[in-house]
């Protein structure tokens, strides 16, 4: 039994870790920037970047200033993720799935 608690216990921490930011993302598509733009100016991997907005990692306090000073918020947000402050900047998904679509366009050659 206590096996079974400890593997639920596990997938609930994974499962809220995995969260993607959305209100990260949706600062960013309304700064009309990629993910590219925002590590560049961060100074910091694409890679690196895209995990902080989908939720596998969490920035240090210095990386999250300059996203917030790129991105113009304030970086605190991203330690006050379940505060009103953070659900202010949210949209619901469906909302930010259409918005990212137009991110996600061939441009013609």
């Amino acid at each position: 039994m206590k096996a079974q608690q400890l593997s639920v216990a596990r997938n609930l921490q994974t499962d809220v870790v995995m969260m993607t930011r959305f209100w990260l993302a949706n600062i960013r598509i309304n700064a009309d920037m990629t993910h590219e733009e925002v590590a560049k100016m961060v100074g910091v991997k694409r890679q690196y970047y895209s995990m902080i907005e989908n939720g596998e990692r969490t920035p240090s306090v210095k990386v999250a200033q300059r996203i917030g000073e790129v991105l113009n918020f304030k970086w605190t947000l991203f330690f006050e993720e379940n505060s009103n402050k953070a659900k202010r900047y949210e949209s619901d998904e469906n909302e930010f799935h259409e918005r990212r679509k137009g991110e996600c366009h061939v441009s013609p050659r």
